[in-house]
């Protein structure tokens, strides 16, 4: 048998619960995907979960996803954003 390793790590920023819910669904048969609704809110989860990919929507009311990418410390150096 072969041995079980960890699902990917998928952070997804999006102001738009809805947005959020559909890509939770669609992409947690095969990855740990954590969801977040408000971009000041990604840090935490961002450093708990160490994400391996990284989803934030371009346009959000509070910070977009450049602002946001800024922060050095919200994702690990080894992250991929789309």
């Amino acid at each position: 048998m072969g041995s079980h390793s960890a699902k990917p790590r998928i952070l997804v920023v999006d102001d738009d619960a809805g947005m959020t819910r559909t890509l939770a669904r669609v992409l947690n048969r095969h990855y740990d995907v954590v969801c977040v609704n408000l971009p000041s809110a990604a840090l935490e989860p961002a450093k708990q979960t160490s994400p391996d990919v990284a989803i934030v929507d371009i346009r959000m009311p509070e910070l977009n996803a450049f602002e946001l990418m800024r922060r050095d410390e919200l994702l690990p150096t080894h992250t991929s954003t789309l």
